[in-house]
C-alpha cells in the first residue's frame, strides 16, 4: 500500500463500466465519440440535451435522457425536504414496479436507491445515474451523433431551414 488517497479501495459494489472518463477534464472531452464524459457534456445544453433526447425516442428509451435529466436536478437541491420529494417522485416514475417509464438499472443499484427512499442521500442516484451515463453512451450516442450529421449535411447541401410559423395577432403567445 502506498498511503496514496485510492477512493475505490475498500469498496464492496464496485461500479460497472468504470472507465477513465471519469479522471478527465471537461475540455479534454472528445464530444465526437461514444463516452460517459461526452455524454455528461451533452446532457449539459438543453438544446443538446433534447436532441439527444429525440436520438433516444428514436430507439424507444427517451426516458434514461429524462432520468439522467432528473437525476442531475436532484443533485443541485440542498434542502432535505426538497430531496424527499424529488426522490420519492423519480422512484415512481423511473424505479418503482410497474411505473409508466422504467429505467434499465442494475438490481444492486436498484435495491440500494429503495432501502434510502424514505431518508435519501444527495448522493442516493449518483450510481444509476453513471451506469444510465454508460449506457447512453453505448447505445444511443452513436444515432446521436448520425443526426447531427445528418443535420449538417443538410445545412451544407443548402437545404432551406425548417422554420416554424410565426405567431399571428390572435395568438395566444402575443402581449398587447
Amino acid at each position: 500500500m502506498s498511503g496514496a488517497y485510492d477512493p475505490g479501495e475498500g469498496r464492496v459494489d464496485v461500479e460497472q463500466h468504470a472507465t477513465k472518463d471519469a479522471a478527465k477534464a471537461e475540455g479534454d472531452v472528445d464530444l465526437s465519440k461514444p463516452s460517459k464524459a461526452a455524454v455528461r457534456a451533452a446532457l449539459q445544453s438543453p438544446e443538446e440535451c433534447d436532441r439527444m433526447r429525440e436520438a433516444a425516442s428514436k430507439q424507444g428509451c427517451a426516458e434514461m435522457i429524462d432520468y439522467c435529466r432528473d437525476c442531475a436536478e436532484y443533485e443541485r437541491l440542498f434542502s432535505d425536504a426538497d430531496r424527499l420529494t424529488k426522490a420519492q417522485a423519480m422512484h415512481r416514475k423511473y424505479l418503482s414496479s410497474g411505473c409508466d417509464y422504467p429505467v434499465n438499472i442494475p438490481d444492486t443499484q436498484l435495491k440500494a436507491i429503495q432501502k434510502k427512499i424514505e431518508q435519501p442521500t444527495a448522493t442516493i442516484f449518483k450510481k444509476s445515474y453513471e451506469e444510465c451515463l454508460q449506457l447512453i453512451s453505448d447505445n444511443i450516442y452513436n444515432t446521436y451523433l448520425d443526426m447531427q450529421a445528418e443535420s449538417r449535411a443538410s445545412k451544407a447541401a443548402g437545404a432551406p431551414p425548417v422554420c416554424t410559423p410565426k405567431p399571428t395577432k390572435t395568438s395566444c403567445c402575443n402581449i398587447s
